[in-house]
């Protein structure tokens, strides 16, 4: 972990409270939150927690985090997550980087909270700034909303591909889905493109997280600025 991972990890421990269920995010910083957050359990901070991805799940078992499901029907108090991209501002999301972007919007839909721990180059003025978004798709219907999604009238064009896994196939999500991964120049109105993209069938989840986020926690100058909308 980075001095920097450490500080945002402490720093949203304040926002889970003791008995609670929570939302395990993805990625880097919100592993990093795992184990803050597991040596705050044996210290008897009690907590169970709702994976967002395999991964997650896994290492959290290793860590010795109670692991919890959305059962029941009760919503989690708050999810902990990172982000690739974040819009000063208007707090909206680019997510979807690692792979997990559908479980990512399915708990934090199931929270009552969402808190993003990012450090200070995910922060952009425009939502698109770095030029990637991912789009989950249905292996059988990958080929057609490749094909829809690069008809879609968009400045310099989506330019939709398949991503790959390490051995050069694509890669499957925990979910059985493959990801086309979007060029992207930052849009004039992302939720108008969002829903161009969710119409195509085929189309599972994109990586737009717009107004998901309740507050971000952001590591600079070896302190954490919290940001709200």
């Amino acid at each position: 972990m980075t001095p920097e991972q450490v500080v945002l990890a402490t720093k949203a421990l304040e926002f889970v409270p003791d008995g609670s269920r929570i939302g395990l995010g993805s990625g880097h910083t919100a592993e990093a939150f795992l184990r803050v957050l597991a040596e705050r359990i044996r210290q008897g901070l009690r907590v169970r927690g709702v994976p967002t991805s395999e991964r997650i799940r896994q290492l959290a078992t290793e860590l010795g985090i109670p692991v919890d499901t959305l059962d029941g029907g009760q919503p989690l108090e708050v999810t902990i997550d990172g982000a690739d991209e974040v819009e000063r501002g208007t707090l909206n999301l680019i997510k979807g980087w690692g792979a997990a972007l559908v479980r990512e919007r399915v708990v934090a839909a199931a929270s009552k909270r969402q808190i993003i721990i990012v450090t200070a180059e995910k922060l952009v003025d425009r939502l698109g700034s770095r030029g990637r978004l991912p789009v989950e798709v249905v292996p059988f219907a990958a080929p057609f909303c490749r094909w829809k999604i690069e008809r879609l009238d968009v400045p310099g064009g989506l330019q939709p591909s398949l991503r790959l896994a390490n051995d050069g196939r694509p890669l499957v999500t925990d979910n059985g889905h493959w990801i086309l991964d979007c060029r992207l120049q930052p849009p004039e109105d992302p939720a108008a493109l969002e829903r161009a993209l969710r119409d195509i069938p085929g189309v599972v989840q994109t990586g737009f997280f717009l107004g998901t986020a309740s507050a971000v926690l952001v590591a600079e100058n070896g302190g954490v600025r919290v940001m709200t909308r």
